[in-house]
């Protein structure tokens, strides 16, 4: 569902560019227009009359980057910061929206009315907070009127199994997905507690939280209670092996599952004492445990997504969690540490823009 969908192009034709595929890599023209789509794409195009075109000659030519989870929520200023997003090259971002006590429709058009102010393409994801009558109406609303077609599900906001279970099996009802943060609220909340008194705050916290069977456990019992329904589920922030494991255990007995790694972990497992930014500290030791998943998630072909779970600066809401990377960086992370190490490749890839 693309608040931008349907706005018409001018013609531009990248000329001479490197285009990059999952399958080749090719030096040929690319041709776009329209509503946005490419509209050939081949050696030495013809340039129609009043088309723009741009020299790519010693450039890679990559479709544009999916940011599929954000936090914006129906803040306009937020929303008008996806410049950001644009000049990092990701046009489409996956915003999550919490209803924060409004039914899930007002929620949805606060939300439409603030995305107008987006400089990409964006769609929404629903958080859910409860498997109540009112909130089982308003999918139904969202899905049928609004083009909404996919649902989030928070173990760390404290949703219970059997409310994971009856929205997750309605959700597959009315052909949406969900996807599941998969977290053992009530553990990482102890743990958090005991770091915080030792002094432990920041990137290093969330991580220690969190350590791999508390992850794993997690990540297990969301694929279960998505299998028990039969419904398409995404479950993550995955980062460790045990978690892995369970993707890998569940996408061989047939179940639709896939995973998604924080943008950041694949950068701080990689480089564990770089700071990101000035005044940003990365965790270090803290994420030696994280390294092999890294590897084992995409080799496996268990990941498919590397979300920047980003928020607008002063989110109450989102305060204390520091697992996100600026909106502009998501695709810098995604290549230098999912992509290009796949390929043996890192050099002066591996540093931020």
């Amino acid at each position: 569902m693309g608040a931008r969908h349907g706005v018409v192009r001018d013609l531009l034709l990248v000329r001479g560019g490197m285009v990059v595929t999952g399958q080749a890599s090719l030096r040929v023209d690319v041709l776009c227009g329209g509503m946005g789509e490419m509209l050939a794409v081949g050696p030495d195009l013809d340039i129609p009359a009043g088309c723009t075109v741009v020299d790519a000659g010693g450039l890679l030519v990559m479709p544009g980057g999916v940011d599929p989870h954000t936090a914006i929520g129906a803040d306009e200023a937020g929303f008008a910061r996806t410049a950001e997003a644009l000049a990092g090259g990701t046009t489409t971002i996956l915003d999550t929206l919490y209803p924060l006590g409004a039914s899930l429709d007002d929620a949805w058009r606060a939300w439409w009315h603030a995305a107008a102010r987006s400089r990409v393409d964006v769609g929404v994801h629903m958080a859910l907070p409860a498997a109540s009558p009112d909130v089982l109406q308003g999918m139904d609303v969202l899905v049928a009127r609004r083009g909404v077609n996919a649902f989030h599900l928070s173990m760390a906001d404290g949703l219970s199994d059997r409310a994971i279970l009856q929205l997750a099996g309605h959700a597959a009802a009315c052909g949406a997905l969900c996807r599941i943060e998969a977290q053992n609220a009530q553990a990482v909340a102890y743990l958090r507690a005991e770091l915080a008194r030792a002094g432990i705050t920041g990137g290093e916290a969330c991580l220690l939280s969190a350590p791999p069977p508390v992850e794993a456990e997690a990540t297990g019992r969301a694929l279960m209670l998505a299998g028990l329904k039969g419904a398409p589920v995404q479950v993550g922030p995955v980062s460790t092996t045990g978690a892995v494991a369970c993707l890998a255990a569940a996408r061989l007995n047939g179940q639709r599952v896939e995973g998604h790694v924080l943008a950041p972990i694949w950068w701080w497992t990689r480089r564990p004492m770089t700071p990101m930014r000035p005044g940003v500290v990365p965790p270090g030791p803290a994420c030696r445990p994280f390294v092999t998943a890294r590897t084992g998630v995409r080799c496996g072909g268990h990941w498919r997504v590397a979300p920047s779970a980003w928020w607008p600066a002063g989110s109450a809401r989102w305060a204390g969690r520091a697992m996100a990377c600026p909106v502009a960086w998501r695709n810098a992370c995604a290549w230098s540490g999912g992509m290009a190490c796949r390929q043996g490749c890192w050099g002066r890839r591996n540093s931020w823009p």
